[in-house]
């Protein structure tokens, strides 16, 4: 039987969760809006505003666009084959001649070269979370013992 000093123990109890819960959601929301002001600080950036020209530039030419994503899945397909075990000298040399080939284009080069600013702005700033947060070393050390990064 739940008599008075029961129930307004359990009420007490039932409040102090609501407002850790409260704080929680708090919590989740500041850090959302943080996120959205370093997102916009990101659109803001010289990498970002490079990147949307040179993909816009790149859109123009749908030749040297499809070229590009043919070039993309190549790499996707040896990267997959490469998992497996299976050798792929051949097939990477050929991949490395394509793709020098392909930067000589201006467009496509221009927006490779963006392209890699921006990523590694944002590699840096998940370097920087990983590092606060203590996460992601196990990663790390996964793709070192693996060799993944040789």
């Amino acid at each position: 039987m739940i008599n008075k000093d029961t129930y307004g123990d359990m009420a007490q109890s039932m409040a102090q969760q609501k407002n850790k819960a409260g704080k929680k959601l708090g919590n989740k929301q500041m850090i959302r809006r943080q996120a959205a002001v370093l997102a916009d600080m990101l659109a803001a950036s010289t990498e970002y505003l490079q990147y949307i020209e040179a993909k816009k530039s790149l859109m123009a030419h749908k030749e040297q666009m499809a070229i590009l994503n043919e070039l993309r899945q190549q790499q996707f397909n040896l990267r997959f084959v490469a998992m497996m075990g299976e050798n792929t000298e051949e097939e990477s040399a050929d991949f490395e001649s394509a793709y020098a080939e392909i930067t000589k284009e201006p467009v496509i080069n221009d927006y490779l070269y963006a392209e890699g600013r921006l990523y590694r702005l944002i590699s840096e700033i998940q370097d920087v979370f990983c590092s606060k947060l203590e996460v992601g070393e196990e990663i790390l050390m996964y793709e070192e013992s693996s060799g993944i990064l040789n």
